[in-house]
């Protein structure tokens, strides 16, 4: 059987549907795509070829399957969501609020060994 989708702008597409990252920020660049872009260039100008062009592969999917994005987005709703509560709950430094509230109900016991003996914990064998 045959893969659906093969490449890398769907793989990156999807990462967008989760909230990893956005669209606009896969239009620039990377670090290491800009150093090698010498190298890349020299190359393909001694083979004939024109200098590379920085592209966005995840827009290039998105806009060549835009019913199989919003699929993906409708996907990865929950993921996004639950992303950005975490994001909006501490600044994104601390828990988010609903794994907080979990803690509280969770009774605090000590581990087989462990003795509890007011704010110190020791191990009794």
């Amino acid at each position: 059987m045959k893969p659906l989708y093969t490449g890398v702008g769907p793989l990156l597409a999807g990462m967008v549907a989760k909230g990893l990252m956005t669209l606009d920020q896969l239009d620039v660049p990377t670090p290491r795509w800009m150093a090698d872009l010498e190298l890349m260039t020299q190359y393909r100008l001694i083979n004939g070829q024109p200098p590379p062009e920085w592209r966005n592969t995840a827009r290039e999917w998105i806009e060549a399957h835009p019913g199989d994005w919003v699929a993906l987005q409708n996907l990865h709703a929950e993921a996004r969501e639950r992303r950005e509560e975490f994001r909006r709950s501490r600044s994104g430094l601390g828990w988010p609020a609903t794994a907080e509230r979990k803690l509280v109900d969770v009774p605090a016991t000590p581990a087989r060994g462990w003795v509890d003996s007011g704010d110190l914990v020791e191990f009794e064998p």
